[in-house]
Parts: C-alpha cells; sequence; structure tokens
C-alpha cells in the first residue's frame, strides 16, 4: 500500500483489498494479460472548500478519466493507504462503485509482471543489444 501519490505514477486501485477498479468503472480480479485496464495515475486536488482532498483517475489501457455520478474528483476522507470515496456529501461509494455502504479503498504501487520469452519477443522482436563494461 502506498503511503503518499507520485504525480505520473501508476497504480492499482483496490476496495476492500478484493475489488480491482477496471477502465470501465467496474470493479473485480483481474487475469495478468489484462494489467493496463486497472493501472491508474492519480491526481490529487483540493475541492471548493479549500481542505477536502480529491483524486482524480486516469486509465493507462484508454486514457480516459474515471467518471461516476457525472464527476470526475471523488471526495477523499482517509490516507492512500485506507480511504473512503465520495461523489457528494454522504455519497459514499461501495466496492462496486456504487453509493451505498462505504468501504475502505487501498492505492497500490504497480505490481511487477513477469514476462516470458513469448512476450518479450513479441515486445522486442529481434532482441535488444547490452555492452558490458569492466572497471
Amino acid at each position: 500500500m502506498q503511503a503518499t501519490i507520485t504525480a505520473n505514477e501508476y497504480y492499482v486501485i483496490a476496495a476492500d483489498g478484493t475489488h480491482v477498479l477496471k477502465a470501465d468503472g467496474t470493479t473485480a480480479m483481474v487475469a495478468e494479460a489484462d494489467l493496463d485496464q486497472v493501472l491508474w495515475v492519480v491526481t490529487t486536488g483540493t475541492a471548493a472548500d479549500g481542505k477536502t482532498v480529491t483524486y482524480k483517475f486516469t486509465n493507462k489501457a484508454t486514457g480516459k478519466v474515471l467518471v461516476i455520478e457525472n464527476r470526475d474528483n471523488f471526495i477523499v476522507a482517509g490516507s492512500p493507504a485506507s480511504f473512503t470515496l465520495g461523489v457528494g456529501e454522504g455519497q459514499l461509494l461501495d466496492a462496486d462503485l456504487k453509493v451505498g455502504t462505504a468501504v475502505n479503498f487501498g492505492i497500490y504501487k504497480s505490481p511487477i509482471v513477469k514476462l516470458n520469452s513469448d512476450k518479450l519477443n513479441a515486445m522486442l522482436n529481434d532482441g535488444f543489444n547490452m555492452t558490458i563494461k569492466e572497471s
């Protein structure tokens, strides 16, 4: 879990540690192949009162900002490690991103993904060069 948020870094957002926020605005468990669908840039802001923290989520796969209940910046109560999300006064989101019984969300650093040779070959074509300098 993250204690702080770094600008332009990708994170996984999870509700109750079991539901992962997906690009389509739903939550679910996601396969490794869908990793970009669950990676988000988190932008922090401040609400009109000048005190309340807000988060805006931009998805890596789509480049789109998450919108729920016609809102793209969410009221936050807590820290990046454990917080509630709201879309208005007293309107907290549940694990399915619906207004209801509030759950705790957490922000996790983007996972390291293990790549096999087929995936690496697909990404790097004929491979890459490396020079090792003896010191």
